[in-house]
């Protein structure tokens, strides 16, 4: 569905309204820096944070060297305040009584794969890595 009904420039997506009816099964995380958990964290505190982690089954947290880029482009002030937003995170997690699971964003096991990784983020208009 999310690649032949729901595509939209050039990005497969799926509904949260389609996603509900079919949960049953599935593990959502709250995925990357780009994930509303995140943003949130990073944009409105905790309290929003939270409200918005009540939907998913485990909170996402990588180590601080892949949000380096925020901290570049000044999204995130400081590495303290870095930090403090994974830390929050960890915290919230417990709170909800939700697994926090340590990624590495990855996005593929062999290396040889890369080119795989590299196809889909250029047809979506970025840069290839």
């Amino acid at each position: 569905m999310s690649n032949v009904k729901y595509f939209h420039d050039k990005v497969p997506r799926i509904p949260r309204s389609e996603l509900v009816k079919l949960r049953e099964g599935l593990l959502v995380g709250t995925a990357c820096d780009k994930g509303e958990v995140f943003v949130a964290m990073m944009q409105k505190g905790v309290d929003a944070a939270r409200e918005l982690a009540k939907f998913y089954d485990y909170i996402e947290v990588m180590p601080k060297a892949v949000y380096a880029h925020l901290l570049e482009t000044e999204l995130v002030k400081s590495e303290k305040d870095l930090e403090d937003i994974i830390r929050n995170l960890v915290k919230m997690g417990e709170e909800l009584g939700k697994i926090v699971v340590a990624t590495g964003n990855a996005h593929y096991l062999n290396e040889e794969d890369a080119i795989y990784r590299k196809v889909l983020i250029n047809s979506m208009g970025a840069p290839i890595p």
